[in-house]
C-alpha cells in the first residue's frame, strides 16, 4: 500500500509540474505567453503596440512562448501553430509569428508570404543574435522579446508608410528581473515540499486505516482523493483568456512558406539558421 500510494504521488506529481499546456484554437491576444516568461507590464506593452500593427497595417503578428517543444522541432511546431491560426489576411499572408520554446532554448520566427519581402531570413537571422540570444541568456526574456517585436513592427509600419505610436517609439524601461533559472530553482523547491506533504500525508493515512482494521477488523473505506486532491482547482488555473480583452487574434486566412529563421541561446555555439537551411516541415 505505502509503494503504491509513493508512485501515485511521484505520478501525479510530475503530470502538474511538467505538462505543457497545449496553445489555445485561436490567439486571444498577440501575446500568448504559455511559458510565463514576460512580465505583465511588457506583455500589455506588447499586446497594444501589435494591436496597433494590426488596425494599421492589416499584418497579424503574434508571440507565442511554450515551456517545451515535446521533442517537436522548432520549425515544424511554428509553422503548423501559424497554419492553424492563419496569422495574416488571406490574399496578402501579412501574418507572422516568433515562437520561444523556453525549456529546449530555442526560438523561431516564421513569415507569411506577404512579408518576406520586409522581414527577409538573413534580416531576422540577425535580430536573433542581436536581441534575443544574448538577452536570454541572462534570463532577461522581456526586454529581448520587447527589443526584437519593436524593430519588427516599425520595419513594417515604414514599409506600409504608417506610423505607430509610442508604444513602439518608446518601450518601457526594463527594470532588472530575477533570472529564469533562479525563479525555476525555486518552482522546484515549492514542488518537492508539496511532494513530501502529500507522501507524509498518504503514510499517515495508511498508518491510521491499518491501526484501524486491527481494531475493528472492518475495511477502510475512506477516500482521501474523494472530492478533492489535486483534480479540482490548484495549479495550472484554466479558464479566462491570454491578455485580456480586446477579441481574438488570427483567423483571417493567411499563408505561409516556411520563411524565416531559427536559432537557440544555449551554449556558445548556437546557430541560427533561415529557411534555407531548415527543413520546415519536419
Amino acid at each position: 500500500m505505502f509503494i503504491a500510494a509513493s508512485i501515485l504521488v511521484v505520478l501525479t506529481a510530475g503530470a502538474v509540474f511538467s505538462a505543457t499546456p497545449e496553445p489555445p484554437a485561436m490567439p486571444p491576444a498577440p501575446v500568448v505567453d504559455l511559458a510565463g516568461i514576460i512580465r505583465p507590464e511588457v506583455k500589455t506593452h506588447l499586446n497594444g503596440m501589435l494591436r496597433e500593427l494590426e488596425r494599421k497595417t492589416g499584418a497579424e503578428f503574434v508571440i507565442l512562448t511554450v515551456s517545451s517543444l515535446d521533442g517537436e522541432g522548432i520549425e515544424s511546431f511554428t509553422l503548423r501553430m501559424a497554419e492553424r491560426w492563419k496569422l495574416g489576411k488571406k490574399g496578402k499572408d501579412n501574418g507572422m509569428l516568433l515562437t520561444i520554446a523556453l525549456n529546449d532554448k530555442k526560438y523561431r520566427f516564421d513569415t507569411g508570404y506577404g512579408l518576406e519581402s520586409i522581414l527577409p531570413d538573413s534580416f531576422l537571422g540577425t535580430l536573433g543574435r542581436e536581441q534575443l540570444r544574448p538577452h536570454f541568456r541572462k534570463g532577461d526574456y522581456s526586454t529581448g522579446i520587447l527589443n526584437a517585436a519593436s524593430i519588427i513592427a516599425q520595419r513594417i509600419a515604414e514599409e506600409k508608410k504608417v506610423a505607430l505610436g509610442d508604444r513602439a517609439a518608446s518601450p518601457p524601461a526594463t527594470a532588472p528581473q530575477q533570472s529564469q533559472e533562479e525563479s525555476s530553482d525555486l518552482f522546484v523547491w515549492i514542488a518537492l515540499g508539496i511532494a513530501v506533504v502529500v507522501l507524509f500525508g498518504i503514510v499517515g493515512l495508511v498508518m491510521f486505516a491499518s491501526r484501524g482494521r486491527r481494531s475493528s477488523g472492518g475495511p477502510y473505506t475512506g477516500g482521501y482523493y474523494g472530492g478533492g486532491g489535486f483534480g479540482s482547482g490548484g495549479f495550472g488555473g484554466g479558464g479566462g483568456s491570454f491578455g485580456g480583452g480586446g477579441g481574438s487574434f488570427g483567423g483571417g486566412g493567411g499563408s505561409f512558406g516556411g520563411g524565416g529563421a531559427s536559432g537557440d541561446w544555449g551554449g556558445d555555439s548556437g546557430g541560427d539558421s533561415g529557411s534555407g537551411s531548415d527543413s520546415s516541415n519536419d
